[in-house]
């Protein structure tokens, strides 16, 4: 078994850690070196250094957390087929985990998390002065091509209506259950782009929320058009490499087009720096990478997707948001089930995480202030938690944080 301890850590409670993580199938790493000591209590640690070269760890009870709530979590994740688990508070990672064959420093595919990474370049080029407003047409971008299905509706579709996914066009991708065949055809197309833009029109643009990585994938076809650059060139000159990222892999559609809709591959600790990044405002190292204004607008989702009647889900360039949990998430294939219902609570000081029925394939939870608050400066009482799991398989709900209980 490989596995990395934080060596400043007490010897017996890591010991105590790994040799019960070794009677878990499938584990190949675990993280988790916290100490015993309850009731959960803030301790004081230095501000953590930001994640650029490598993340620093500390214990659940030094950051305020339940380390009984974090080993079910971990327990839960190689019961049930997850390949990586990351829990992170404060710039500190609490706990991680990897479970056979998947080992730290692999990179995973991240399918439709991908677009989150998409939407957060757009806001990146709009800034540079690269896009313009996002109410401008998206055909203005396209004006060499000829596409099938003319319809004034079509002309209208804007930049902010391909991110919210509100565009009207025809697609077929189901979030519930069902075969993608839109997207199926779009992968069995020879011109990806030409796909989606000869499909008619459903609904006017604006009228609903339907989800479409085909729009994703022309929103990364203009990146690449108003840059002059390759999109993962782009994203590892403008995104990734401020973040420390460089192990990145991102497939191309067959005119070369870096993918939009999904197709990036990332380690899981590198996923855990983009919602990072996000809990800090879009700022790193001192330096504004995502735009604020930008931020603020993922995180005030208004676009309803109508999931389903129990949960108000609400989409905003590319991101999911769950606003009565303060939750936000880059959510990738394949999503079989919401929550539903229910409340489950946990005495867990300020911040903790629960597992609840949501399956995806990979994706990332951010879990803001209570009330909805704005992020503040040294993170306090929020977590990160980023889980990646095989096709079909679970992924964990960040919780709520309400005084001293954790409700979800």
């Amino acid at each position: 078994m490989k596995e990395r301890m934080d060596k400043a850590r007490p010897a017996p409670d890591c010991i105590a850690v790994r040799m019960r993580r070794r009677a878990l199938p499938g584990l190949v790493a675990a993280l988790l070196c916290w100490s015993a000591a309850l009731p959960v209590q803030s301790q004081a640690l230095p501000e953590a250094p930001w994640p650029t070269r490598q993340w620093a760890q500390a214990t659940p009870a030094e950051q305020g957390m339940d380390a009984g709530a974090l080993a079910a979590l971990v327990d839960w994740g190689g019961a049930n087929g997850m390949d990586s688990l990351v829990v992170t508070r404060r710039g500190y990672i609490v706990a991680e985990a990897y479970y056979a064959p998947f080992q730290s420093g692999m990179r995973h595919r991240i399918n439709s998390a991908t677009k989150a990474v998409v939407g957060s370049l757009v806001g990146i080029a709009q800034a540079q002065g690269k896009l313009g407003s996002m109410e401008q047409p998206m055909l203005a971008h396209f004006a060499d091509r000829k596409m099938g299905n003319p319809d004034a509706r079509k002309q209208a579709i804007t930049l902010q209506q391909l991110l919210d996914m509100s565009s009207g066009l025809e697609w077929r991708e189901s979030l519930v259950d069902g075969v993608p065949e839109s997207l199926n055809a779009l992968r069995a197309s020879s011109d990806w782009v030409q796909y989606v833009l000869d499909r008619p029109m459903a609904a006017e643009p604006g009228s609903g929320f339907n989800y479409n990585s085909g729009g994703s994938h022309l929103l990364a076809a203009i990146l690449t058009r108003q840059t002059g650059m390759d999109l993962q060139a782009y994203a590892q000159q403008q995104l990734l490499g401020p973040l420390g990222i460089s192990n990145v892999q991102w497939q191309h559609d067959p005119q070369g087009v870096a993918t939009g809709g999904f197709g990036l591959y990332l380690q899981t600790r590198d996923m855990a720096k983009f919602g990072y990044l996000y809990l800090q405002g879009g700022v790193w190292e001192g330096r504004q990478i995502v735009p604020r204004a930008w931020v603020d607008k993922v995180f005030a989702a208004t676009v309803p997707m109508q999931l389903t009647p129990e949960a108000d889900w609400r989409y905003a360039d590319q991101w999911w948001t769950l606003p009565a949990r303060a939750a936000y998430l880059a959510v990738g294939y394949v999503r079989r089930r919401v929550p539903r219902g229910g409340r489950e609570h946990l005495s867990a000081g300020r911040a903790a995480v629960l597992v609840r029925e949501q399956r995806v394939q990979c994706g990332a939870v951010l879990h803001a202030m209570p009330d909805g608050a704005q992020h503040d400066a040294d993170g306090d009482a929020r977590v990160l938690v980023f889980a990646v799991g095989a096709a079909g398989q679970q992924l964990v709900h960040a919780a709520r944080v309400i005084d001293d209980e954790v409700q979800v």
